[in-house]
């Protein structure tokens, strides 16, 4: 009879034991669980981090140079110059001391090698001569939407630019405005201008397009003498 009852409680003991240790198992496992997923949540936080400031990562508009010397004429200024030959990057205000800049001047920004961009605002009505003549590092330069005179050798010089468009307002190209331009490839010319002087294109030797929004005929009043090689193609009527 002992021998029964020992066995009996050697059985429940086992039972106790193996419960036990289920329940372990169990909790393992849990913790297990509420571990991974522990680990996850800071990997997405960091992910949309990256991807918020891969999207903020785009070039800012040039801000406004210090520096820059102005004069006035009558109820607006005209930028005049820049002493510092070194800049690579220069923003135009479009006002200054409470009047509109609507001009850049006369060899305003002359022999800037190291200028490579330029922001010029939507007040600017006229670009001097040699505004930015002997500008080599100038690679592109886009034209406000308030152009209507482009001076005298404006960008003659200009080795770098390959394209240019000239607004819907220009009525004026000033002589040798593009000369010695070497990579010049193409540009557009409005229909609205009634002026070009001579040898605007002068050694432009890669010059192989012009789109120009006006007649055939009216070109050959304009163009007669602006230096463009027989070799270039004038598409006539198109806007480029």
């Amino acid at each position: 009879m002992k021998k029964v009852i020992a066995f009996i409680l050697a059985l429940a003991a086992a039972a106790v034991l193996i419960s036990c240790g289920g329940e372990k198992e169990e909790g393992d496992k849990t913790s297990g669980q509420k571990s991974e997923t522990g680990t996850t949540a800071p990997t997405t936080g960091s992910e949309e981090q990256s991807s918020t400031s891969g999207t903020s990562t785009q070039n800012p508009p040039i801000p406004d140079t210090e520096g820059l010397l102005f004069e006035q004429n009558g109820n607006a200024y005209t930028v005049s110059g820049f002493g510092d030959y070194t800049v690579t990057e220069i923003g135009i205000p479009s006002t200054h001391e409470g009047l509109l800049v609507t001009a850049i001047g006369d060899s305003a920004f002359e022999e800037l090698r190291n200028l490579t961009s330029v922001r010029i605002p939507n007040s600017i009505t006229s670009i001097g001569i040699n505004a930015f003549s002997g500008c080599t590092g100038l690679v592109s330069i886009t034209l406000p939407s308030s152009l209507k005179e482009l001076g005298d050798s404006a960008f003659s010089g200009c080795t770098g630019i390959v394209s240019v468009t000239l607004p819907e307002k220009v009525t004026s190209v000033g002589s040798g405005a593009f000369e010695n331009c070497e990579k010049l490839t193409s540009v557009t010319i409005p229909e609205g201008v009634t002026s070009m002087g001579v040898q605007v294109f002068r050694n432009c030797t890669s010059l192989t397009d012009i789109y120009y929004g006006g007649s055939q005929a009216k070109w050959t009043e304009i163009a007669e003498h602006a230096g463009v090689s027989s070799t270039v193609t004038v598409h006539y009527n198109s806007q480029g």
